[in-house]
């Protein structure tokens, strides 16, 4: 079996930190890659430039407000790209707007989650949410 990776999207670098150190705690042997902005995460996920060799990640975490290509336009773009849209997408959002909750799922979220306040919330998060996604539920290999 691959190893497991997840993506991270997202443009607050301090909360990107914060995440990568949760997940490194609850599941050290994850590859985790970030990256700042919608675009370079399409970029990623369609092998573009720098990222030609980067695997799709198995997992994909993805924040609403950003500039540039927010979350809802990157969500879209996932979701109706017949080779990205099998790769769960989960709305890690510091909004909890029931607009937001809808909109995205309206658009094929896999699941919205508002980011918890603390460091021990997110760990328990994490470790949730990676067991559920990477290790109980079955994502088809295409859609």
């Amino acid at each position: 079996m691959n190893q497991q990776s997840i993506l991270v999207v997202d443009d607050n670098q301090a909360e990107v930190e914060i995440l990568k150190e949760a997940v490194n705690e609850v599941c050290p042997e994850l590859t985790i890659l970030a990256v700042y902005n919608g675009e370079d995460c399409l970029s990623v996920l369609r092998h573009i430039g720098q990222w030609v060799d980067t695997a799709k990640p198995d997992l994909i975490l993805l924040d609403l407000n950003m500039p540039g290509s927010n979350g809802r336009a990157v969500l879209s773009k996932i979701k109706s790209d017949p080779q990205l849209c099998h790769i769960p997408v989960i709305i890690l959002s510091t909004s909890a707007a029931e607009e937001d909750v809808f909109d995205t799922h309206r658009l094929y979220a896999n699941s919205y989650i508002a980011k918890p306040l603390g460091y021990e919330e997110l760990k328990t998060l994490v470790r949730q949410l990676l067991h559920y996604w990477l290790k109980v539920a079955r994502i088809p290999a295409t859609c």
